[in-house]
């Protein structure tokens, strides 16, 4: 089913747009493939006044940059005898500028009109899973599944939604139905179908090797003083277990401490205050999540070091690559983040740097975004940690990338006038480390500009918390960031932060700030 992809990422509603022929709106098993226009490519941006003073609360003004020149409205005119396909597309730039309850109601009524639409059915129980209201959901995956019987897919979000009403047999058996409809089942199908396997069955199956297991290492002393620590938090750890489930603790303490090495990771202080004085909010894999009893900043409690994509060296990998071709092929996509950015410097009254002006972007993948930069008669630089894609951005694009990390980025001071960061904070084991080298690295007067996702997860319903990209079960993430943790780096560090915006392709938000580096700086 095609159900995420209406709302996960702006790309997929961008490519439709190079084609508005019928041959675009193909169908599949009774659904259409997602299609819609560029009025989804753009960005809510919410603003601080400028002038250095953060707005009070109420008062931001609200922006929408414009990528490709259409109305304002996201919702337009009125419905009534619109193609059901558009309306879908409205719905989904409802969702883009976060009017949840709105598209909603617009696929309600699409459903009305047009009962035979599948992807209406699926959008609208997707929307009503992600508010956690998962028996509406289950109804309109249902009606999905009647009309595309062969999409594995309706029963995969069925299971889901029983698993997040803690219903877990019955999310086993919805899994179970899916992974028969697929020639090859997907590892995420795999996962969430092991996750609902009962207790009682893992032991069953797996007892025997668990017990043998549990014998050795509980002959180490190091093991029982790591396991009896473990056990002893667990008064504090009560609310986090209830979030995660009885069933994902019991397999993080045998991931962790049996399947795993305890040892491997020490738990440092929290990156941004420095405290020790941790609250575990959720259970995942080998990870246990926590938040810093200080400052309030969430993070995974042992960390590998620089982060889990440098210790795996995942950048590598033929399925990060066949990502990245994936994602970022597209050259809308990357106007879209360029337009963003000027929107930022727009909003805070200042002009973009232009001609001259010496730029760096840390992760810059395939290099996509500092083509655009170049084009615009920058000066451009990257770092990245895969070898490939640096070999890639040398040769292919003629661009002066160097295979870095964070840790290991050298550079004389005041080397540059913009520094950029996109989705690259939250895998490292040290965003601070970061902010220390921009800050050196920036000339005075310099830019800063961070993305990152910000949803708060402490208010996140399980199947958001669960979300594998900007939830607790994507396990690259290290730091979990919100719209007042991450300006509180800014301050640490001494930039005035004089912009940011906030932007949905799904039900979580992700958030770009804008730092300046004051004219004169103690460093």
């Amino acid at each position: 089913m095609h159900v995420p992809l209406m709302l996960r990422l702006a790309r997929e509603r961008i490519r439709a747009r190079g084609s508005r022929d019928d041959d675009a709106l193909k169908e599949r098993a009774g659904c259409l493939l997602p299609a819609s226009t560029c009025a989804s490519a753009r960005l809510s941006t919410t603003m601080p006044r400028v002038g250095g003073a953060k707005s009070a609360p109420g008062t931001e003004s609200t922006r929408t940059l414009e990528v490709c020149g259409q109305d304002n409205s996201a919702a337009g005119p009125s419905t009534v005898g619109m193609d059901p396909v558009r309306r879908a597309e409205l719905a989904a730039d409802l969702v883009h500028f976060g009017k949840v309850e709105e598209a909603i109601a617009e696929l309600k009524r699409c459903t009305e009109d047009y009962p035979g639409f599948a992807k209406a059915w699926g959008d609208l129980g997707y929307l009503h899973e992600l508010r956690g209201e998962s028996e509406r959901a289950i109804e309109c995956y249902q009606k999905y599944g009647e009309l595309a019987p062969e999409d594995p897919a309706s029963f995969e979000k069925i299971g889901d939604c029983f698993l997040a009403m803690r219903m877990r047999a019955r999310a086993y058996q919805a899994y179970l139905r899916a992974a028969a409809l697929h020639s090859d089942p997907p590892l995420s199908l795999l996962e969430k179908r092991a996750r609902a396997e009962s207790v009682l069955s893992k032991l069953r199956r797996r007892g025997a090797p668990l017990c043998a297991r549990l014998c050795k290492r509980l002959l180490s002393p190091t093991f029982l003083a790591a396991f009896a620590r473990e056990l002893a938090s667990l008064p504090r750890s009560i609310a986090a277990i209830r979030a995660s489930g009885v069933a994902q603790f019991l397999g993080y303490l045998n991931r962790h401490y049996l399947e795993g090495d305890w040892r491997r990771h020490p738990a440092l202080p929290c990156d941004l205050c420095g405290s020790r004085r941790f609250k575990p909010v959720f259970y995942y894999g080998m990870q246990k999540n926590v938040r810093c009893g200080n400052c309030g900043l969430e993070f995974v409690l042992k960390k590998p070091p620089e982060s889990q994509d440098v210790f795996l060296n995942s950048y590598d990998g033929e399925e990060i690559l066949q990502h990245f071709e994936k994602e970022w092929a597209i050259p809308q996509i990357n106007e879209h983040r360029l337009q963003a950015v000027r929107g930022l410097f727009d909003q805070a009254n200042l002009p973009f740097p232009g001609k001259g002006a010496k730029a760096l972007e840390v992760g810059c993948g395939r290099g996509n975004f500092l083509v655009l930069l170049r084009e615009l008669g920058l000066e451009v630089e990257g770092i990245e940690t895969g070898r490939r894609l640096v070999e890639e951005c040398v040769r292919d694009r003629g661009l002066l990338v160097h295979h870095d990390t964070v840790r290991s980025l050298e550079r004389p001071d005041a080397s540059y006038d913009l520094i950029f960061a996109f989705h690259v904070l939250e895998h490292l084991e040290r965003p601070s480390e970061f902010f220390e080298k921009a800050l050196r690295l920036l000339r005075p007067g310099g830019f800063l500009v961070v993305e990152v996702p910000t949803p708060d997860l402490s208010k996140a319903s399980h199947l958001q918390k669960m979300h594998p990209h900007h939830g607790y079960a994507n396990i690259g993430h290290l730091h979990y960031f919100t719209p007042i943790t991450m300006p509180k780096y800014f301050e640490r560090f001494g930039f005035e932060l004089i912009a940011s915006y906030e932007y949905r392709t799904d039900a979580l938000p992700s958030g770009g700030f804008l730092g300046r580096k004051p004219e004169e700086t103690r460093l």
